[in-house]
């Protein structure tokens, strides 16, 4: 008797509150390394004052085309080149700077010397406001 009056107090409990649902978690995916575009269409000056100030792990660099465009990009240091190379040339394609089928064509430059996509910003020894020359 004594079993039977608890079971009926506790579906009786039960059946008046209700626990919240169970939401599954969606798996996060890691985040892309973020690059951020500052983009004008002057020749760009030697003005680092006025970049935006960045973490240690972070760099902002200036590429500029052959045609005088200039854009600014945030990269992290340790991130291969071919992301901020990918980036650009899409960036470039949308603004109307490059056009599509010369996108395969472009090279880009760091001081004087061709530079390959699978070097990292760091082992360039770049500092915050340096330009990477894009030519096509």
């Amino acid at each position: 008797m004594l079993q039977s009056c608890i079971l009926h107090n506790l579906l009786a409990c039960c059946a008046t509150e209700r626990a919240p649902p169970i939401i599954p978690r969606r798996p996060t995916a890691q985040p892309e390394p973020q690059i951020h575009s500052d983009s004008d269409n002057s020749s760009g000056s030697d003005d680092d004052a006025a970049l935006p100030q960045t973490n240690d792990d972070k760099i902002i660099l200036k590429m500029q085309s052959n045609d005088g465009n200039v854009s600014s990009l945030r990269i992290g240091k340790q991130m291969a080149l071919s992301k901020l190379f990918e980036m650009y040339k899409k960036l470039a394609i949308q603004k109307g700077w490059l056009p599509p089928e010369k996108a395969s064509a472009v090279s880009f430059m760091f001081d004087g010397d061709s530079l390959d996509g699978n070097e990292t910003v760091e082992g360039l020894d770049c500092d915050n406001g340096d330009i990477i020359e894009v030519k096509w």
